[in-house]
């Protein structure tokens, strides 16, 4: 059989067990996940900071895919998935606050990082939920 029809099923199997549309395939959460990191990027991110959390679930699963056993063995196409989030990985970084964190210490980086620019929902929920002030936001 060939290996990426059984990468396929394997992964169809992968996002029924996670609760996800088996429908999805791989190459559709990690598009998910750069459009994303694209639209963190404009600066204006125009959702609350609960909203911000529940996007990011995306790459929560996205991390499950690349640590898990049955996926694992179809190494090209783990591959492949690993270099596109690392570069929207290494983007995302970029826009975080420097030396800034929030959250408990066991939560991934990206959990953690606090959008240097948003739109005024998440800047005001930062402000309020954790005390820091954004650049360019009013104190």
């Amino acid at each position: 059989m060939n290996s990426v029809v059984e990468f396929l099923r394997t992964f169809r199997e992968f996002n029924g067990r996670h609760g996800r549309p088996t429908s999805q395939t791989p190459w559709d959460l990690v598009e998910e996940w750069e459009a994303l990191v694209e639209d963190f990027a404009g600066g204006t991110y125009s959702w609350c900071e609960v909203e911000y959390t529940n996007d990011l679930r995306v790459r929560n699963l996205l991390e499950k895919a690349l640590t898990d056993d049955r996926l694992a063995v179809f190494e090209p196409q783990i591959t492949a998935m690993r270099e596109r989030i690392t570069l929207a990985d290494t983007r995302l970084k970029g826009l975080f606050l420097p030396d800034v964190q929030i959250g408990p210490p066991a939560w991934p980086w990206w959990q953690r990082g606090v959008l240097a620019h948003a739109g005024p929902e998440y800047t005001e929920d930062i402000r309020r939920i954790y005390g820091i002030e954004l650049p360019g936001s009013a104190s």
